[in-house]
């Protein structure tokens, strides 16, 4: 079952660290799609350098449009090829070598669900919902089916809140608690 991530970036020298965090995942189906909220001549050529991958297909958004990476997350979802979609900005990160491989087993052990809600790690402290809703989910706590529908391309930071909302009235979705692979990188001071 591909995975794939997906990335809104600022060009910001974290995406290396999030980079790498998808890199050294032992779980191999997997393809990681980063839209960068940026103009084309504000493109970090000597960053992208560093972020090339054969399973990497990285874009730009033709402009920066910012509203909390929103719309960079509707560009690649667009282009994403996976069964699953996950979101990991920038400035977030898979915590383990196996963090894909437990997402995939977890949603296979749940008969593939059309989404699934997972703890995330900020600031020190797991963030966790169930049900997940308005101003209490974050993008980074789901793993989206690919069929169900895409990222809604809105300018406000309630995104995330407005996405898992529609879903979990229209689709099935599983909460796995124990699961933690995904998080806010401890020297970053918020998200996009």
């Amino acid at each position: 079952m591909k995975i794939s991530i997906i990335t809104p970036s600022l060009m910001r020298d974290s995406l290396i660290q999030c980079c790498k965090s998808v890199d050294s995942q032992q779980y191999e189906d997997w393809q990681h799609v980063i839209a960068l909220d940026c103009a084309p001549e504000d493109i970090n050529d000597s960053l992208l350098v560093q972020v090339q991958h054969p399973k990497r297909f990285i874009f730009c958004c033709g402009k920066k449009y910012g509203h909390y990476g929103n719309h960079a997350r509707w560009m690649a979802w667009e282009k994403a090829q996976g069964a699953y979609e996950i979101f990991v900005d920038d400035d977030n990160e898979l915590f383990h070598v196996n963090a894909l491989a437990d997402i995939a087993r977890s949603l296979e052990s749940a008969n593939l669900p059309d989404f699934a809600i997972f703890p995330i790690h900020r600031h020190g402290r797991i963030f966790f919902n169930d049900p997940p809703g308005m101003c209490m989910t974050d993008s980074m706590n789901l793993v989206v089916k690919r069929h169900i529908g895409r990222w809604p391309d809105i300018e406000s930071r309630e995104a995330d809140g407005y996405f898992v909302e529609a879903l979990k009235y229209k689709y099935k979705y599983v909460a796995f608690p124990d699961v933690e692979c995904i998080g806010l990188m401890e020297k970053s001071s918020n998200g996009i």
